[in-house]
Formats: structure tokens, sequence, C-alpha cells
């Protein structure tokens, strides 16, 4: 009886055992993984990064009126495919500029309305000579402003 009572526990401890072993494991790769989103604009390690072609991802939440993206630079006359995703409840967009007074648009770079709750995907690539890019929301134009740094 005792032998049987105890199997389900050893069951568990084992389980919580490879789960924390797993856990580091699973780190490992991450950290690994950043070192080639810092290493993305090289051209020499794109790749082994997970853009075809040597391009850069940018991925964009919207929420409540704010922006967050997840790389604070893009690399320059490199395609950059851009996933935008709205998880607000307000429709949103992204425009990106080569101006702070958001009169000279880049080609592409606009994702259009992204509905509440949904994702838009488009590619563009930073003009030659960008060295930071202007981005804001079509319909929020005074509340969701950013830039982002076009560095090597």
């Amino acid at each position: 009886m005792h032998v049987r009572a105890g199997l389900p526990l050893l069951s568990i401890l084992l389980l919580v055992v490879a789960a924390c072993g797993g856990s580091s494991a699973s780190q490992a790769p991450s950290s690994a993984a950043a070192p080639s989103v810092s290493s993305a604009p090289s051209a020499s390690t794109a790749p082994s990064g997970s853009a075809a072609a040597g391009g850069a991802t940018l991925h964009v939440g919207m929420r409540d009126f704010t922006f967050a993206l997840d790389k604070s630079s893009l690399p320059p006359a490199t395609a950059v495919d851009v996933t935008a995703d709205n998880g607000g409840e307000a429709p949103h967009t992204i425009t990106f500029y080569t101006d702070s007074a958001y009169t000279s648009k880049v080609a592409g770079a606009d994702s259009g309305s992204v509905a509440a709750g949904a994702s838009k995907e488009f590619s563009f690539t930073p003009p030659d000579g960008a060295t930071v890019l202007f981005f804001r929301c079509e319909i929020h134009p005074t509340q969701m402003t950013g830039q982002i740094d076009v560095k090597a």
C-alpha cells in the first residue's frame, strides 16, 4: 500500500524537477536569441536570424493610446517586417516618417487602420541616410507618437 501511495508523489516530484531543469534550458536559447537581435543589423549574422533574406523584424503593440516596440533601433537600408498588434479597444495605425513634423512618409511604412483586437503586417525599408524615423497613429496623431533610431 505504501509503495502505491508514494508512486504518485514521486511522479509529481520528478515532474517538478524536470520542469525546473527545462526552465533553465529554455532560458539559454532566449538569451542566445537576444544577441542575434542586437546583431541583426549586421548582414553577416542575418542568415541565422528569423527574418527572411537578411531582413529585420519589428513588433509594435498598440494599446490605450500608447505604442510598445520590441526594438529601440532598426538597421539602415534593410527590409523590416512589421507586425502591428492592437490590444486596445480603439482602432489605431502606425505610420513612419523621416521628419518630426510628420510630413514625409516612408514608402510602404503604414499599417492602415488596425481594428481593436486585430493585427496587421507590412514591410518597408528605412530610406538611405535616415538616422531616426518618427512614427504616429494617424487616428490619434497628437496622443500616439514616437521615434526609433536607424543605425548599424
